[in-house]
C-alpha cells in the first residue's frame, strides 16, 4: 500500500480526475496570452516616442509558469531592459487566484533621485499607486507590509524611500481578476501614465 505522505486526500483525487479542471485552467492561460499579446502591440506604439532608445529596442516577452508562490502565472514585460546595475522594465502579471498587476522596475541610472514621479502619478488616481517597502527586488505581489499606498506616504516618507539602501524602486497598481471583462483598459491606463511620467 503507498505511504500514507503520499496518499491522495479525497479532494486532491477528485481534482486529479476532472479533465474539465485542467482543460479550464489551459483555456484561461491561453486568453490571458492573448491579451497580453494584443497589450505588447499597444505597449510598443504608446512607447515608441516615450521611452529611453535602449529600453526601447528590446521587444515584449510574455512568460509563464506554475510556482509563484505555488500558483501558475503570466508576465508580459516592456520595456525590458535589465542589466546587473541598471533595471527600467514594466511588468504586467496574471496570478492565479489573486490578481493583475501592473509594476514600474526602476534600478541604477533610472532610479529617480526626487520623487516627484510618484506625487505625479498619484494625482492620475491616488488611491490605486502603491509603493513596494519590501527590499526583494523580484517580488511581485502585495502584502499587508510590502506595499503602501503612495497617497498614504509623506514626502519625507517618500523621500526616505529614493535615498535607502536598495539600489531599486517598485510602483505598482492592482487589479481585481473579477474585473477581468475591463482589463485590457486597465493596463492601457497604467501603462500610458508609467511611461508618461518617466
Amino acid at each position: 500500500m503507498i505511504d500514507a505522505k503520499i496518499q491522495f486526500s479525497e479532494n486532491e483525487l477528485n481534482l486529479a480526475a476532472d479533465i474539465d479542471f485542467i482543460l479550464t485552467k489551459n483555456r484561461i492561460i491561453e486568453k490571458v496570452y492573448s491579451l497580453f499579446g494584443l497589450l505588447a502591440g499597444t505597449y510598443v506604439k504608446l512607447g515608441k516616442d516615450l521611452l529611453p532608445q535602449e529600453t526601447a529596442s528590446n521587444s515584449p516577452k510574455i512568460s509563464r509558469g506554475e510556482n509563484y508562490k505555488g500558483l501558475p502565472y503570466v508576465m508580459l514585460d516592456y520595456p525590458r531592459f535589465f542589466t546587473r546595475e541598471d533595471v527600467l522594465a514594466i511588468r504586467t502579471m496574471f496570478w492565479w487566484g489573486n490578481d493583475l498587476s501592473i509594476t514600474l522596475h526602476l534600478k541604477g541610472k533610472f532610479k529617480p533621485a526626487d520623487p516627484a514621479m510618484f506625487f505625479k502619478l498619484n494625482e492620475s488616481d491616488p488611491s490605486s499607486w502603491y509603493l513596494q517597502l519590501s527590499d526583494d527586488e523580484w517580488l511581485h505581489h502585495k502584502t499587508a507590509i510590502s506595499h503602501k499606498r503612495v497617497i498614504d506616504l509623506t514626502s519625507g516618507e517618500m523621500n526616505n524611500l529614493m535615498i535607502r539602501k536598495t539600489p531599486f524602486v517598485k510602483i505598482a497598481r492592482f487589479y481585481p481578476l473579477q474585473q477581468w471583462c475591463n482589463a485590457d483598459k486597465f493596463f492601457e491606463k497604467s501603462f500610458s501614465s508609467l511611461i508618461q511620467n518617466l
